[in-house]
Order: C-alpha cells, then sequence, then structure tokens
C-alpha cells in the first residue's frame, strides 16, 4: 500500500468520527455570520489548515487590544476557539508519527513540520472526542511508508558526502528550509530565478552541491506532510470531496510546464463546492481524458478570478499531480 492509499484509508476512517460535524458546524458558524470572508481569507494566505484560523483569530485580538482595527476579523467564540485547537492538535499529533528523522538527522527534524513557520501554543487538551483507537491501525501503516519516502534516501546519501563538515544547528536547517520552500511556492507557476538557482542546484562546490540537495529533500518531506495535513483538513471539514468532472468541467485549457513540472489547467463552472476552493485545496480530477490529464489527486495550485463566459460563470484552476508518495515536486530530489 503506498502513502497515497494509507492516507485515503486514514481519511475514511476520520469521517466515521463523532467530533467531526461539530467541526463542521465551527464553518457553518463562520459561513453564515460572514466571518469567513475575512478569517478564510487569512488563513488562505497562510495555507496552514485549521491554524491558518488560529493564528487570523489571533491577530484579531492582537488588534483589538492595540486599538490598531484596519478589518475587524470578528472572534471564535470560546468554543469554536476550542474546538479548532483541539482539531490542531490532532494534526500535530498525527504529524509527529512522520518526522522520521530522528535517527537519521536529528538536527534537521522540526524543519519538516509543516506548522514549524508558526508558534501558537494551543491551551485546550484532545479530548474523548477524538477516538484515536479508530484509526490508530491506519497510523501505524504511515510511519514505514514515511521512513521509505524518496526523500530519504537522498538525505541519507546528502548526510554521507557532508560527513566530516561542520555540523549545521537545528535553527539554521528550520530557517533554510523555511525560507526555500517559501521562495519554492512563490515561483512554482514561473521561471526559476537565476539566483535562486545558483543557491538550490550547484554544480559545482562539492560541498554546496551537496547541502542544496539536502534542503531540497527536506523540502519535498515537508510538503509530503503538508499534503497529508491538508487530506485530513478536507476530510473533518467537507461532507465530500471536491471533484473535477465532466459535471462541472467545461474545457481542459492545456498544461504548461516549468521547472517544478506540469501545470494542468481546467476551466470550471462552479457550483457550492467549487466557489469556496483555495490555492492549496486537493481535488479528485475524474474526466476520463487519460492523453490530455490522467485521473487523480490534484494541489489546486493558481485559481483565476470568477469570469462570465458561454456557460455562465467560470473558474479557471491551475493543478498540479499529486504522486503515490504524496509529492508535488519530484524534480526536487534530481
Amino acid at each position: 500500500m503506498t502513502i497515497l492509499r494509507t492516507v485515503n484509508s486514514l481519511c475514511k476512517s476520520i469521517q466515521s468520527q463523532p467530533f467531526r460535524k461539530n467541526i463542521q458546524k465551527v464553518f457553518y458558524d463562520l459561513e453564515t455570520t460572514g466571518r469567513e470572508i475575512s478569517m478564510g481569507s487569512i488563513a488562505s494566505v497562510l495555507n496552514r489548515q485549521f491554524l491558518g484560523y488560529l493564528v487570523a483569530n489571533q491577530e484579531a485580538i492582537r488588534q483589538r487590544r492595540t486599538q490598531n482595527i484596519l478589518v475587524d476579523i470578528g472572534l471564535l467564540s470560546p468554543e469554536e476557539l476550542a474546538l479548532l485547537e483541539k482539531s490542531h492538535k490532532f494534526l500535530l499529533m498525527l504529524n509527529e508519527r512522520l518526522y522520521v528523522l530522528e535517527n537519521l538527522l536529528p538536527n534537521a527534524c522540526k524543519s519538516i513540520s509543516p506548522y514549524s513557520d508558526y508558534k501558537y501554543d494551543c491551551t485546550t487538551s484532545i479530548t474523548d472526542d477524538f477516538n484515536l483507537e479508530e484509526i490508530s491501525s491506519s497510523l501505524d501503516d504511515l510511519h514505514p511508508h514515511f521512513i521509505n519516502h524518496p526523500s530519504i534516501n537522498v538525505i541519507r546519501d546528502c548526510i554521507s558526502r557532508l560527513s566530516g563538515t561542520e555540523s549545521i544547528e537545528e535553527d539554521t536547517f528550520v530557517e533554510h528550509v523555511i525560507y526555500y520552500r517559501k521562495k519554492v511556492i512563490e515561483h512554482s507557476l514561473s521561471n526559476l530565478p537565476s539566483g535562486l538557482e545558483v543557491e538550490l542546484f550547484n554544480r559545482r562546490d562539492p560541498l554546496i552541491i551537496y547541502m542544496g540537495k539536502l534542503i531540497r529533500s527536506l523540502i519535498v518531506l515537508r510538503d509530503s506532510i503538508h499534503n497529508v495535513n491538508q487530506f485530513l483538513y478536507q476530510a473533518i471539514r467537507y461532507t465530500k470531496p471536491l471533484i473535477l468532472s465532466r459535471e462541472n468541467v467545461f474545457s481542459f485549457d492545456g498544461l504548461n510546464h516549468n521547472w517544478l513540472g506540469e501545470i494542468f489547467y481546467l476551466s470550471v463552472q462552479p457550483v457550492a463546492k467549487e466557489m469556496y476552493s483555495r490555492p492549496g485545496d486537493v481535488a479528485i480530477v475524474s474526466l476520463k481524458m487519460e492523453n490530455s490529464i490522467k485521473d487523480g489527486f490534484y494541489r489546486i495550485e493558481k485559481i483565476d478570478g470568477t469570469d462570465s463566459s458561454d456557460f455562465g460563470l467560470s473558474m479557471r484552476f491551475g493543478l498540479r499531480s499529486i504522486d503515490e508518495n504524496m509529492i508535488c515536486y519530484p524534480q526536487l530530489l534530481s
């Protein structure tokens, strides 16, 4: 079984959890009270699942204390805050099963946490609402898959090549991975700037070659864990997954190749679920168009604004494939 299939099994287990309905009610209330517009836009920029809403709420509290209110975001109620904190802690706990660098590269453990660039102290503890026993078998299956993740062999090779060189402090690892992942995301739809290419893909200095390769591999591993989090977040938040099929897709607009691989473009006639989609969300493509775009799981990299067309309202999605190891950027391992 692959990482992707194991995560799908985990999502199905989560969908039967009783706490899920309570979380969905929180988001329903955010939408009906108008708070989703402001809070959701901040959370979308952060792209950190439940943590995005917690940080947005924290920022709203800070603005009110300093009386520097640019836009009144609206606050979470104590009950909503507790539920979102529990959900974030739930993902943190699952992530801890996937931090597989303890014996390989201990100084880099924090660097692969998708949440390491945001500090948030959860005061709420996970309660019995989260029945962890029911999903423990899927979790146990997921850990060995990450031990054999394609990035691990590259990391192991880089470590052997760099042995004897000056060790890197943990904070430096975290800073490097956060900084360069941000740059990768920033230029994921464009060409690779020459300066960034020299830093990440240096071909001359042996030390820099393997240090760059190590950083790229850690970014890939971190991104895979991020994708796992996104799958689980959507399984908790939404009743059904976002499916792009012949029912809502009216044209395949081709694909572009760049330094990170292929980006597929689809024009979609949005119904309610598509309207709420954001970059970073996972979508299932089911079009039976194997010569153009294969069916499977994709991450939404870009959404062009809603326009009017002969088909009514339309949205254009830029998609990047998620492979069996939850990788979107395999080129970084080369």
